[in-house]
Formats: C-alpha cells, sequence, structure tokens
C-alpha cells in the first residue's frame, strides 16, 4: 500500500497518526486524524501498546480502485484508506436503496436525521473500524480465524470506543442498520457466506453484513462492555489454531457474549428477504 499511496499526489498532514490526503481537503484530514488519534490515545491508555499506523484520505480520482471500490473505507499494510467525500446517490446505491428514496427518506424524517449527518455518521463509524483492523492484526497480532470474526472484532472496537464517548454517530448508525437490515434484498445472508464469497458477493450485500454486524457489536457491549475485547484478544492470541470451522468460531465467541453470537448467527440463517 505504501507504493500506491506514494505514487498519488498528496499532502502530508503530521502528527501522531499522519495523514496522506488529496490537494484541496486539509479540513476533512484534519477531523479523521483528530478522530484517529482520540481512538488510538483511548486504547493505549488500557493495552499500553502505541499505535503507529497511517491514514490517507482520498478522493475518488486518487483512490486505488482496482484495489478497493470507492466508498468502501479499508485497512491495508498500515494503511487506513478513507474516501474525502461521498453524495447521496453514491451512498444509496453503495447501501442497496437505490428505488427506495421513499422509505429512506422517512426513515430519516422519522430518526430527525439529515441525509448528509447520516453520511457522516456511516463513515465515521466505519472509518473506527479499520482501526480496529489495525489493533487487532498488527498492534496486537492476532490469529484472526475466519472473515467473520475479523470483522466483528474490527466493529467492536470502534463500538466499544464510541459507546465510551456518547457517541450521536454510533447512535445514528445503529438506527440506519435495523433499516439496511429490514430494507436491502440481501441475496447472501447465511454466516458461511461471509468466508466463501466475501470478496465476490454484490458490494451492498457487503454492506448489510457489516450493518448487522454493527447490530450484533450492540447487544454484546450490553452484556460485555470493553472485557469482550479482552476475551477476543485471549482466544485468538499469536499462536492459535488458525484452521477453526466457522461452526467452532460462532462456538468460541458465543461462549464469552453470554449467548448473543449464536443468537445473532440464527437470525442471519432465519432472515427472509423483504417484499418488493
Amino acid at each position: 500500500m505504501d507504493s500506491i499511496v506514494n505514487a498519488r499526489k498528496t499532502e502530508l498532514l503530521p502528527g501522531k497518526i499522519p495523514v496522506s490526503y488529496t490537494v484541496g481537503y486539509k479540513s476533512r484530514a484534519k477531523v479523521l486524524q483528530q478522530a484517529f488519534e482520540n481512538a488510538a490515545s483511548f486504547y493505549e491508555t488500557k493495552y499500553r501498546k502505541q499505535f503507529k499506523v497511517r491514514l490517507a484520505v482520498l478522493d475518488s480520482i486518487q483512490w486505488p480502485a482496482t484495489e478497493i471500490p470507492y466508498g468502501i473505507v479499508a485497512y491495508y499494510g498500515g494503511w487506513a484508506m478513507i474516501p474525502t467525500n461521498f453524495s447521496y446517490n453514491n451512498f444509496l446505491r453503495l447501501y442497496g436503496i437505490e428505488g427506495k428514496e421513499d422509505k429512506f427518506r422517512e426513515f430519516l424524517k422519522d430518526n430527525h436525521i439529515t441525509g448528509d449527518d447520516l453520511i457522516s455518521s456511516v463513515f465515521f463509524v466505519f472509518s473506527l473500524h479499520e482501526l480496529g483492523h489495525y489493533f487487532a492484526l498488527d498492534l496486537n497480532n492476532e490469529q484472526v480465524p475466519d472473515m467473520f470474526a475479523n470483522e466483528m472484532i474490527a466493529t467492536y472496537f470502534s463500538v466499544n470506543y464510541l459507546k465510551r464517548t456518547n457517541s450521536k454517530a454510533l447512535s445514528q448508525v445503529i438506527l440506519f442498520s435495523k433499516f439496511i437490515r429490514q430494507s436491502y434484498k440481501a441475496e447472501h445472508h447465511k454466516i458461511g457466506d461471509m468466508d466463501s464469497l466475501f470478496n465476490r458477493m454484490p458490494v451492498p450485500n457487503f454492506k448489510w453484513y457489516h450493518c448487522n454486524i454493527v447490530l450484533l457489536c450492540n447487544e454484546v457491549y450490553k452484556k460485555k462492555s470493553g472485557a469482550f475485547i479482552d476475551d477476543y484478544l485471549t482466544l485468538f492470541a499469536k499462536g492459535t489454531p488458525n484452521k477453526y470451522t466457522t461452526a467452532e468460531v460462532v462456538s468460541l465467541l458465543n461462549d464469552h457474549t453470554g449467548g448473543a453470537v449464536q443468537k445473532w448467527v440464527d437470525g442471519l440463517a432465519a432472515y427472509k428477504p423483504p417484499a418488493d
């Protein structure tokens, strides 16, 4: 990822977490840098490990679209990749709610949220999710056993921090996740599909899984708070087996979430797509 980012004409915002950003987006870079540094400091205090990660904030022209579709935040090789901005219509496409604009506007009105505020909240919460990947994979060298466990810990990293800071953005994303779960017609919805089809399923279906994981993490937080992260780090520490089946991963995590994971998995299996 170093070569990809370095090949672009960017400006550098130095700091605890340095940011390479597309020229003209310094204010966006500053907001994200502050959010990342605050979250890093929060976890550094508890885990006594220093975050050494970089942030790339790129527009659609500079985005490495061959590797990552624009609009999907990502983490690769020490870099968290975040888009500079995203239009309302592109957001609808990303989450598979084109053609359901009336229903979406009704959701926004009922929850007293503007479209711009929601888009900002979604990208904020999922941007910190990418910092969670760094935390698990690089900072703690976790032996992540499958895609579900990988996405769950990254999301939980974000949810745990934002719960502690009473984030309005997280509250909006939880509401939005419920909306997506009920509104998007997911072709793939079983837990095993996350591993077998993760990089081949439609992008909105990928985002549907992410929204469902937000809801799972919200339920787990009610039972475990920050202790779930400690359990996870112990369960999948470097040197533990990395050949778990999906069922074994679910069982391990279920034992440490008071049954929340299995209930969630059963809910995915029983999912009925909404009527057109």
